[in-house]
């Protein structure tokens, strides 16, 4: 997350989402003609583009779908599977899903280039299933990564990965996260 919110990609697409804004700073005169037609269509089309550049670098096997990342990073461990990696605190065992940590990067990362909450919700219900709508727990992470971002910003230098999995056992029971017998 701290890699990704200080990107050239994030920047881009922050920037189309304050196209309108920026121009207004820049010329108020000029700006004006963001209040045409013509001008609510070029505006509309930058925040278009900025959904579509998001979704292209965010997306399942794209650059900052983490789950690929993080299966390679656990396997020498033997303790993980390709949809979760075991993780032993207080002397339980739980398998925490791959995707709370592509969802909570999710949130954070689209709340903090500039997306509305409602809008990343939408978006994830309909990459996930459509008319039905994003699984509940994918939604619970996704809030996990709006909450982060309201916390810390885009200075995530003193936030920890402890701190990170400590929130998640917290909210194990609204996630994919199992307790499991360690066999």
């Amino acid at each position: 997350m701290r890699t990704n919110v200080a990107s050239k990609e994030a920047k881009e697409i922050k920037d189309m989402l304050e196209i309108e804004r920026t121009l207004i700073k820049q010329s108020p005169v000029n700006a004006i003609g963001l209040f045409t037609p013509a001008g609510k269509a070029f505006a509309m089309s930058s925040k278009i583009q900025s959904l579509w550049k998001f979704r292209e670098i965010i997306d399942t096997n794209k650059p900052w779908d983490h789950k690929p990342q993080i299966w390679d990073l656990y396997p020498t461990m033997g303790l993980s599977t390709p949809f979760y990696h075991r993780y032993i605190h207080n002397g339980k065992y739980y398998e925490i899903s791959y995707n709370i940590w592509s969802n909570i990067h999710f949130g954070y990362i689209g709340k903090a280039i500039g997306f509305w909450e409602w809008l990343l919700k939408k978006g994830a219900d309909w990459a996930k299933n459509g008319f039905f709508g994003d699984d509940p727990k994918d939604k619970a992470a996704i809030d996990i990564g709006y909450q982060l971002y309201d916390t810390y910003k885009e200075n995530l230098l003193r936030f920890t990965a402890e701190q990170l999995l400590d929130i998640i056992l917290k909210n194990k029971h609204n996630l994919n996260v199992k307790e499991v017998n360690n066999d």
